[in-house]
């Protein structure tokens, strides 16, 4: 993903996206008003890769690139060890992707306040702590009005709809696996609201021990640790589709969730509470070990890294630092020579990198300021959630961090393509590799097309998501594309502003005109959305009954 404009290192948890005003969001932080909007699409998205990646499955494997990327080449002998290692690194990350792609999407394009009820630690929480007026639902729903009104967000969502079916990326797949996954909780009795329902898919895959016990283990052939975390993943994905109690265990875990502490919600995840110690106890004795390996040839690690071992043991803890703080805000300021004032702070003359983060939790907002010789001051900290602790130290320490690991990281990255990479490579490991993309592709194509009814169409509709992804139901109608596009934004709008026409195909078309597409006609409209419906008898985008129109991607 490091090709695109936005993105969230798996290792580091640090963010990368690009649109958001800097300086007029400081501004805002001043008096928070009203008028001005500051959040963005990609925020919503980036932010809930980071919340997915501060978990369990997060930690192991970011130790697992670390102990990769350092060891490699400086310790060739262990050739089955870092095979094994690279075999389930990728495998884990090839699963996980599409559905964490997908989440990111659920997000971005279908997040909605739960009314009164309100969680700091979830990427809608988090998001309406840093960008809302306040955490009042009112606020809330008017953020989030306000993002789904945005042309951006419109060509985002119509932009999916062209994508092709790949699990590289797997914004497709990824998508409709998570969107089919929420549909079918109402087949089940409850319509679970969808910052629950998302909260709980992030516990319950990337929270799950079974990864950690299953890549740390002490097996040494990587094609039985990948054939285990592949039947891992399929045999969850197939509980969460098929079980009747899903609905009833969300609702249950929601309640007592609390983001640090998986093993609370142990019974509703399905865990064994037992795996959650032993999968904690071997994440440290694999970092025990990584150190170990370090102090045994130090020579050997500074040759092959270009970093001492004194350096690359200071990774650990500045990994946990970075891991558990997101950047809102980042910005440089040129300071005159008779100083300057930010937020009532006076500053020195120089230059300063102004940071505004958040921990995962959302508890508090910081404002630091960096100047060219590394020092960082805390300008200012706003306690937004109930809980509120951080220690100050810990704050000042995080820009020191992220400024370090931007920079080791992509050197050792490189380095482990140069000669980590080569010690274990070989045609067999290439052609495992693919066979890891063609098992995801496998597991997303069922769970895209989960829905359909009857053997034969079902065959036939994975067959055409393969081939063409969804363009054989658009056709390249770039109109018909962005009305389906806004009326999936605005459907739950519909129902306060006109409740008489609340999930009509009438009272759809004409909000999505309204809002979206002023130079269209509603009769030119209405066609172009008949013929969609036509091409899609399986309903893998939508479908219409009667009067209504259910839109499911």
């Amino acid at each position: 993903m490091t090709g695109s404009r936005n993105w969230t290192d798996s290792t580091t948890n640090d963010i990368f996206y690009d649109g958001l005003d800097a300086a007029g969001y400081l501004r805002w932080l001043g008096d928070r008003s009203l008028g001005d909007q500051h959040l963005l699409p990609q925020f919503l998205h980036e932010f809930t890769h980071h919340w997915c990646f501060q978990s369990l499955v997060g930690s192991t494997l970011a130790l697992a690139e670390l102990r990769l990327t350092t060891l490699t080449a400086a310790y060739p002998d262990g050739r089955s060890i870092w095979a094994r290692d690279l075999l389930g690194h990728r495998y884990l990350s090839h699963l996980m992707r599409p559905l964490g792609e997908g989440m990111a999407q659920l997000a971005e394009f279908d997040l909605r306040p739960m009314g009164d009820e309100f969680h700091p630690a979830t990427p809608l929480g988090v998001a309406s702590l840093c960008f809302s007026v306040t955490h009042d639902h009112i606020f809330r729903s008017t953020m989030m009005q306000f993002l789904r009104n945005s042309p951006a967000v419109l060509e985002r969502k119509a932009s999916l709809y062209l994508r092709p079916f790949e699990v590289n990326d797997g914004y497709l797949p990824g998508y409709m696996a998570v969107k089919n996954l929420a549909f079918s909780m109402i087949g089940r009795g409850d319509n679970v609201p969808l910052e629950m329902f998302l909260t709980y898919l992030r516990s319950y895959f990337w929270d799950d021990p079974a990864y950690t016990k299953i890549l740390f283990s002490g097996e040494l052939d990587g094609a039985k640790v990948a054939a285990a975390i592949s039947q891992r993943f399929r045999e969850r994905m197939f509980t969460l589709f098929t079980a009747t109690d899903v609905p009833e265990r969300i609702r249950s875990f929601w309640a007592s969730w609390q983001p640090h502490d998986p093993m609370l919600c142990a019974d509703e995840l399905d865990v064994v509470p037992a795996d959650y110690a032993e999968a904690y106890e071997q994440l440290g004795l694999f970092e025990r070990h990584y150190l170990q390996l370090l102090r045994h040839d130090p020579e050997a690690v500074e040759t092959a890294t270009g970093l001492s071992a004194t350096a690359l043991a200071d990774l650990l803890p500045d990994l946990a630092v970075t891991r558990r703080f997101a950047p809102i805000a980042t910005t440089e300021v040129e300071v005159s020579g008779n100083g300057d004032v930010v937020m009532g702070i006076p500053l020195p003359p120089g230059r300063h990198r102004l940071r505004v983060f958040t921990p995962t939790t959302g508890s508090v907002l910081a404002l630091t300021a960096e100047d060219a010789e590394g020092e960082v001051r805390l300008l200012r900290v706003w306690h937004l959630g109930p809980d509120a602790e951080v220690d100050e130290e810990t704050l000042l320490h995080y820009p020191r961090c992220v400024t370090s690991l931007s920079e080791v990281m992509p050197r050792l990255r490189e380095r482990f393509v140069a000669g980590g990479l080569p010690v274990v490579d070989s045609p067999a490991l290439e052609d495992f590799t693919k066979g890891i993309y063609d098992d995801a592709l496998d597991l997303y194509t069922i769970a895209a097309a989960a829905r359909i009814p009857g053997h034969d169409r079902m065959t036939a509709a994975r067959s055409m998501l393969r081939a063409t992804g969804l363009r054989e139901i658009f056709r390249n109608d770039v109109t018909a594309i962005r009305l389906v596009a806004a009326m999936s934004l605005i459907g739950d709008r519909l129902e306060l502003i006109r409740p008489d026409l609340a999930g009509f195909t009438y009272g759809l078309i004409s909000l999505a005109q309204s809002y979206f597409l002023p130079d269209e006609d509603h009769a030119s409209l209405q066609h172009r959305l008949d013929r969609i419906v036509a091409r899609d008898p399986d309903a893998l985008v939508l479908k219409a009954i009667e009067d209504d129109l259910v839109i499911f991607v």
